[in-house]
């Protein structure tokens, strides 16, 4: 049995692209204040086993609706993307946004729909074992 745990602290706030593992920017403009959390849930999985990863962004009190954003991930070392990823989330276009190849090793997400402010919603996918971990 393999933990993994988010390669990002969760409430980290994120602008442009830089940061190592998940990273939340925009296409226009800094994401006023948006924040991401990445969790594996559940955290611990045996081999062949499958873990839902969740990026959870949310859009603080007084800001404006967003469609901009984009996240981009690299799995850690010893999981792919799962065959099917099952991609889904409540953003309003959770699974329209998402590049997800089932055995792959990044995660794309492009133009997500954030709701304004005091709000979140989630972007899922599932993810597993490489073969032999």
């Amino acid at each position: 049995m393999a933990k993994y745990s988010a390669s990002i602290a969760a409430g980290t706030r994120l602008g442009l692209p830089g940061l190592a593992g998940a990273i939340l920017g925009c296409i226009s403009a800094p994401a006023m204040g948006a924040t991401l959390q990445k969790a594996f849930v559940p955290t611990i999985i045996g081999a062949g086993g499958t873990t839902e990863l969740r990026f959870t962004v949310t859009n603080p009190a007084g800001s404006m609706a967003r469609g901009d954003l984009g996240i981009m991930d690299t799995l850690p070392t010893g999981l792919r993307v799962a065959n099917p990823p099952s991609v889904s989330g409540t953003c309003v276009n959770a699974a329209a946004a998402t590049i997800a190849n089932g055995g792959g090793t990044t995660i794309s997400i492009f133009n997500l729909q954030v709701s304004d402010g005091e709000s979140s919603c989630t972007v899922t996918v599932r993810v597993t074992n490489a073969p032999g971990q």
